[in-house]
């Protein structure tokens, strides 16, 4: 085989995983639109709010008859909105906390051409933590599952918050991306992760190094409650447990539990954590 038929065979290959690597990130990147109603049950008391740039952030606000009372913020995973966290908005406005859900950038009813990982859905956590401040000078904590969580924890400077539940958050992108890829596509995934992210940085302009939440910890200085399923394939065990050295960071396994729900999935386990540790450290001046 002379050179010039080497040279097209590895030109052919190169363009192969070139296009390949794009249409995946168009594919991952893909707005996940969705109306959202209002649950009847929450509809005397949630307000529809917008804000953020252009106020193209929609969400719910629900707040407490006493004044000063705290403020939850619950922020969604990836592809979802904020109707996966209704039954978390339930126990916490009964436990007497104010509560906004909001949809990320691209999700739900929100505006937006993309999603990101993190990476501009950080914008969208900053400005859910401005809108509250603006209304209440309350203590404030956030609830945020995998791509909830990565948002907050990615924001720079830190969120001006007081405790913080992660559910789910992957250390960094490298790793969420192959471990993602090998679900679908096995151990050969390892050799197409690398172009794709390679890629994602000239095309999507996203910034890899502004998605390495596990770095971003160093700076973190509010109380952390980390949760995670001891069957996750997209942040295994052993990647969540790397949160856990952390001063700041309680660290809980869900026995069982994959890359799900986990309040769905642990109920009241997980309602008996969540409370305890907002107690905690939202009420610290009652």
């Amino acid at each position: 085989m002379n050179r010039t038929k080497i040279a097209l065979i590895v030109i052919a290959v190169l363009l192969l995983s070139v296009s390949g690597s794009a249409c995946l990130i168009f594919w991952l990147e893909r707005p996940a639109r969705a109306t959202v109603h209002l649950p009847a049950d929450l509809s005397k008391r949630a307000q529809p709010v917008r804000f953020g740039a252009d106020h193209r952030i929609r969400g719910w606000w629900i707040v407490s008859s006493d004044q000063r009372a705290p403020t939850v913020i619950l922020m969604h995973g990836v592809r979802s909105n904020r109707i996966s966290m209704v039954d978390r908005a339930r126990f916490l406005t009964k436990a007497g906390y104010n509560v906004l859900l909001f949809d990320f950038q691209a999700h739900g009813e929100s505006a937006g051409d993309r999603i990101t990982f993190g990476y501009l859905e950080t914008e969208d956590a900053k400005a859910a933590v401005r809108f509250v401040r603006e209304r209440s000078s309350a203590p404030v904590g956030v609830i945020g599952s995998s791509l909830g969580g990565a948002a907050a924890l990615n924001a720079e400077p830190a969120l001006k918050i007081e405790a913080a539940v992660l559910e789910a958050v992957y250390p960094s992108i490298e790793e969420a991306f192959s471990n993602r890829l090998q679900i679908v596509l096995g151990p050969q995934a390892d050799h197409l992760a690398g172009p794709v992210l390679w890629l994602m940085q000239p095309f999507s302009r996203i910034d890899l190094d502004r998605l390495q939440p596990l770095k971003q910890m160093q700076a973190i200085q509010y109380p952390v409650l980390f949760l995670s399923g001891s069957s996750d394939d997209r942040t295994t065990i052993e990647q969540a447990r790397r949160f856990s050295v952390f001063a700041t960071v309680t660290f809980h396994e869900v026995a069982g539990a994959g890359h799900v729900d986990l309040h769905r999935y642990a109920g009241e386990q997980y309602e008996q954590w969540v409370l305890e540790f907002f107690q905690r450290y939202l009420h610290s001046n009652d």
